[in-house]
């Protein structure tokens, strides 16, 4: 469980002097600090805000992010923690309950330091008292589990999301994706989910573990999808694949001539070998090839395309 930096203080207009007791989150992965529509009408704000202690220049958004989840930790209820805590001010409440509080603002690194003084106390390995204005703020890691889930801001932006409250703009100098679940793949929250490897991965990995450089030349296996492919004869397969060729050829000549190039350079470089005539012992799978056509190219106008995914009839 991971305890985020969060502090309640007076909020107070410069204009009106309205003023109104929130809690914050002191996020320093933040560029800018917020406040949301909702606390700017309560300070009937024009522009600016601040309270007792530091000026801070806000930016209006409709919403911040989903609640906070606040719970209990067990670690708190260790003697010489508790003794620690006891003698000290704190920035928030300590939850005795599960709680889902809202997030009226946020300081974002631009005023993130104003806040935050030098002095630290480690409570427990991972979890600190962090010294600021505004009191102590708890913070760090603890051991505990939580059936819930870990203490975390979920942010929530997008248009289609559960029992949560979602906006679909913010600040435009803050780089976002619209979709919810990026935000979930965010490591530095502790929320990854175990990715299954992608086909080009497990390609990438066979390249890697497979090249080698022999007789002048790089070479590679086939990365083919299974250990041991249960791979068909396919040999009609592959002559009626090359009498279709021809015939869509035969009637442009010149194309011929240099679909003839194209093979016989890749026979003579060991590209491609010849097929017997007789029948080879074992399994034996064919490569069938076509031509693909470009005329607009002022180079390359047919080149020859080999098809390893081509399956044959059960």
């Amino acid at each position: 469980m991971v305890l985020m930096q969060t502090a309640i203080t007076d909020i107070k207009s410069p204009d009106t002097s309205a003023t109104q007791s929130v809690r914050h989150f002191l996020d320093s992965g933040s560029h800018r600090t917020y406040i949301t529509e909702n606390l700017a009408r309560k300070l009937h704000l024009n522009g600016r805000t601040g309270n007792k202690t530091c000026n801070v220049c806000v930016n209006i958004v409709p919403t911040i992010s989903g609640n906070l989840h606040r719970s209990p930790a067990g670690v708190l209820n260790k003697e010489h923690v508790k003794h620690i805590i006891g003698s000290v001010d704190l920035a928030d409440t300590l939850p005795n309950r599960n709680e889902t509080p809202s997030i009226e603002m946020l300081v974002g690194n631009d005023y993130y330091l104003d806040f935050i003084l030098c002095q630290k106390i480690e409570l427990n390995p991972g979890l600190f008292l962090l010294g600021s204005k505004l009191g102590w703020i708890l913070t760090g890691r603890t051991s505990d589990q939580d059936s819930d889930g870990p203490c975390m801001l979920i942010l929530t932006h997008g248009n289609n999301a559960t029992n949560t409250i979602l906006f679909a703009d913010v600040d435009s100098v803050v780089p976002v994706k619209p979709n919810l679940e990026d935000f979930w793949n965010v490591e530095s929250i502790g929320v990854i989910e175990k990715q299954n490897i992608s086909d080009d991965e497990h390609a990438m990995k066979m390249f890697q573990d497979t090249i080698q450089f022999e007789n002048g030349r790089y070479q590679v296996t086939w990365p083919w999808t299974e250990e041991f492919p249960d791979l068909p004869v396919n040999r009609d397969l592959a002559i009626g694949r090359l009498k279709s060729c021809v015939n869509k050829l035969k009637t442009k000549p010149k194309l011929v001539m240099k679909y003839d190039e194209v093979m016989r350079d890749q026979l003579s470089k060991g590209v491609i070998e010849k097929v017997e005539k007789s029948p080879l012992d074992g399994l034996v799978h064919y490569l069938p090839h076509h031509a693909i056509i470009t005329p607009q190219k002022t180079t390359t106008k047919i080149r020859v395309a080999y098809d390893a995914t081509a399956r044959t009839r059960k």
